[in-house]
């Protein structure tokens, strides 16, 4: 006979009262975190939002797991989404404060994005309808900018090492994609599984290439012909796969 599914880990059986008292604390000692970051260091105050973005976020996290082992998670979910949001201000203030480059605001923009998405998705926040749908008519664009950036990028460079840039091509057409493909057989994927892993494995080289290629002066030329050949080639040796993988 079957054994019985286990049961349900009980979760802690904490009065409303008490939660409150419990957010309450942790309000005042925050604060008198935030007068310490903010009074008695002697950072500069990018870095001071930095910090109480950090603090912030750890209490939220705090906060988050405390909902998920208590019954009333009306009160320790409210108090999370606040401190996550002071985080997010502070983080946000910091990197529009600092003096760091460009390219580094931004990756730190995308990072902090995306801990703001997972954050909303695991409290259930559902974005206004208005909202909603203007980033979904954004990200539908995705393709059509991506194709038009590409040829940005690609334009007007100097494409050298052409039969190196072609061999280390071969690695992502060829070579990733068998070893994805035997990964997936061991493993025993289903066939739209299976497909979707190897083609993963041999998507052309990221545009974002070139841009930290250039960042760090690193063999430029070379990573530029790699992107345009992968990039060109893409049509062809992606739908090979397709038709070897019986799609």
């Amino acid at each position: 006979m079957d054994s019985p599914p286990p049961s349900p880990l009980p979760r802690l059986k904490v009065s409303s009262l008490a939660l409150l008292g419990i957010a309450v604390i942790a309000v005042v000692v925050l604060v008198a975190i935030y007068g310490y970051i903010l009074f008695v260091t002697t950072m500069a105050f990018h870095s001071k939002l930095w910090w109480m973005g950090l603090v912030s976020f750890i209490f939220a996290a705090v906060f988050y797991l405390l909902s998920a082992a208590t019954k009333d998670r009306t009160i320790m979910r409210s108090a999370s989404a606040a401190f996550f949001l002071i985080g997010a201000g502070g983080f946000y203030g910091s990197l529009f404060l600092n003096n760091d480059s460009e390219f580094s605001k931004l990756v730190w923009l995308v990072i902090l994005s995306i801990l703001v998405g997972v954050f909303f998705s695991l409290m259930g926040i559902a974005l206004p309808v208005p909202l909603s749908k203007t980033l979904h008519m954004l990200g539908s664009t995705t393709a059509t900018v991506a194709i038009f950036l590409l040829g940005v990028f690609l334009y007007g460079r100097t494409y050298r090492n052409m039969a190196t840039a072609a061999g280390l091509s071969l690695l992502r057409m060829a070579l990733l994609p068998v070893i994805a493909l035997g990964v997936a057989h061991l493993m025993g994927l289903p066939g739209l599984q299976r497909t979707t892993v190897v083609l993963m494995h041999g998507m052309p080289i990221a545009i974002s290439m070139i841009v930290l290629s250039e960042r760090y002066d690193f063999q430029k030329e070379t990573i530029a012909s790699l992107v345009l050949i992968s990039s060109l080639s893409a049509g062809i040796y992606l739908n090979v796969w397709l038709v070897l993988l019986g799609l």
